[in-house]
């Protein structure tokens, strides 16, 4: 208790110190916060950069129409965001491993992910499942039922054709007795509607205007996957999904049934050097788009932990599981981000100061003692000698000596709280000096009588 009462003295008897003094107590201290901030500021990165890139598909697709939600979103919180317009998931991936954008949307179950990649997941956003339009009439139920005619798989580079092929290749078609068409998108839809392929797969979102104008069109109908429970048997990264009867159009009864479909996912990859805030930033908006569901997704359902190619990060897996942090949830990005790398400068600062304003008060005093303490040392030293000085040429040199200190030791200045070692030893030099006087006395004394 006496000790909380005396430190307010001890500051203001601080305050009221020279600057040596000031420097003296609060130097080490401050070496110490400043290594401190030093340590921590190896952990915190710079502010987030205000833009960033992302590779799409193609535009008629629909990972460039969710790009284009993403730029709204991003730009309402300050953040530009460059697309790149691609052939599809294969390029999006080769782009982000050579570093040319900074995010991408990707196919579940196209990566093989290496050692040295330096890419992680945000999450999987929705189911895309794999449409297989081929023109009414015609009679096939199942993909092995392909074989010998003509199909369009997706363009070069795409996703499309990466996750077809496994599957064509299991019902025994390939390019030796299929025409297989390296073709997607708008351009195979209209392929197929001139008669120049019998079938076109797709991998895609609902929301895709080529899914929804084919789907919607009476002249084509879309494959039912009745052996969709043992292909995802076969490929793990493959679910189940139904489109359910009238989901399209209730107007005009489309689906006229359901249908069942396998489906990859769409996910969010980044590389790993992508700024913490702007990854917070792209899970924000994967929530404000996904969470609501869709044709296939229940209500928050998505954006999951599950489906991903790549690592998922622990921000994104806790944001999933936890839902935003308080910081996240009310403030803009780049402000939560300056919050949290104050927190992270001001730990060190938190962390040191307690104990610090524990040790200063004992420093100062240690300080302001040992300027008197070094005399008592030479003090010693002058006592013997005064003890020892019997004849007047030795009282005189100790009269010398006790005259010096004394002139040194008055040059010495302590704060007032701290002048009772000073006061004491004044008061011992002064003590030697009376001995002095003493010896002299007796010294005169001595020759006087033996002079009578």
């Amino acid at each position: 208790m006496a000790d909380k009462k005396n430190r307010p003295n001890f500051f203001k008897r601080l305050m009221r110190g020279t600057l040596m003094e000031k420097l003296g107590v609060f130097g080490p201290a401050l070496a110490i916060l400043i290594a401190g901030f030093a340590v921590a500021g190896n952990f915190v990165k710079p502010a987030p950069p205000d833009s960033l890139t992302i590779a799409s598909g193609g535009p008629d697709g629909a990972y460039y129409g969710y790009a284009q939600k993403f730029r709204a979103i991003l730009a309402r919180e300050g953040a530009e965001l460059d697309i790149k317009v691609t052939s599809g998931s294969v390029q999006n991936l080769a782009m982000l491993r050579a570093g040319e954008v900074d995010a991408a949307f990707l196919q579940s179950g196209i990566a093989n992910p290496m050692p040295d990649d330096a890419l992680i997941s945000l999450g999987s956003l929705y189911f895309e499942p794999l449409w297989v339009f081929h023109r009414a009439g015609a009679r096939i139920d199942l993909l092995s039922n392909l074989k010998g005619k003509t199909v369009a798989i997706g363009g070069v580079g795409s996703g499309t054709r990466r996750f077809v092929e496994p599957l064509l290749a299991r019902n025994g078609i390939d390019r030796t007795n299929t025409k297989i068409v390296d073709r997607g998108g708008k351009p195979a839809a209209d392929a197929l509607r001139r008669g120049e392929v019998d079938a076109a797969f797709y991998i895609a979102s609902a929301e895709s205007p080529v899914i929804r104008a084919l789907v919607q069109d009476p002249a084509f109908e879309l494959l039912d996957f009745k052996r969709a429970e043992a292909y995802t048997r076969h490929y793990l990264y493959m679910s189940k999904v139904t489109l359910p009867r009238g989901m399209v159009s209730f107007t005009e009864d489309v689906p006229r049934k359901d249908k069942t479909l396998v489906a990859a996912a769409a996910t969010m990859v980044v590389h790993e050097n992508l700024h913490p805030a702007l990854r917070t930033l792209l899970l924000r908006a994967s929530s404000e788009i996904f969470e609501s569901g869709g044709f296939f997704e229940n209500p928050g359902q998505f954006p999951s932990a599950k489906y991903v190619d790549f690592p998922l990060s622990d921000k994104a897996r806790r944001y999933i599981v936890d839902g935003p942090s308080l910081l996240d949830r009310y403030l803009p990005y780049w402000v939560a981000d300056m919050i949290v790398r104050l927190s992270i400068l001001l730990l060190p600062l938190i962390t040191l100061m307690i104990p610090l304003m524990r040790i200063v008060p004992p420093l100062y005093k240690w300080r302001m003692r040992s300027r008197i303490v070094r005399w008592y040392k030479d003090m010693v030293k002058v006592e013997e000698q005064v003890r020892n000085a019997e004849t007047a040429e030795e009282r005189e040199a100790a009269f010398a000596r006790l005259e010096e200190v004394d002139e040194e030791v008055s040059q010495v200045k302590v704060p007032v709280g701290y002048r009772d070692m000073h006061y004491t030893l004044r008061f011992h030099i002064d003590l030697m000096r009376n001995m002095l006087h003493r010896k002299e006395d007796e010294a005169t004394d001595s020759a006087n009588e033996a002079q009578h």
